[in-house]
């Protein structure tokens, strides 16, 4: 938990205050892994962290 919690809060730091090449290279980032994280939620309906409502 800890560890997510650092990349969160380095994410929110970068994206706030750092510079547009930091940034941009993060946001890749996390775009990167939404596309690998699926799965059922507690009502049976598939889901998909890249899917663009949840994204917001």
């Amino acid at each position: 938990m800890l560890v997510r919690l650092r990349r969160t809060s380095q994410f929110i730091a970068v994206t706030t205050f750092g510079n547009r090449h930091d940034e941009n290279l993060l946001i890749e980032r996390v775009k990167n892994i939404h596309l690998l994280v699926s799965g059922v939620d507690n009502y049976s309906q598939p889901y998909a962290a890249s899917h663009p409502c949840l994204l917001t």
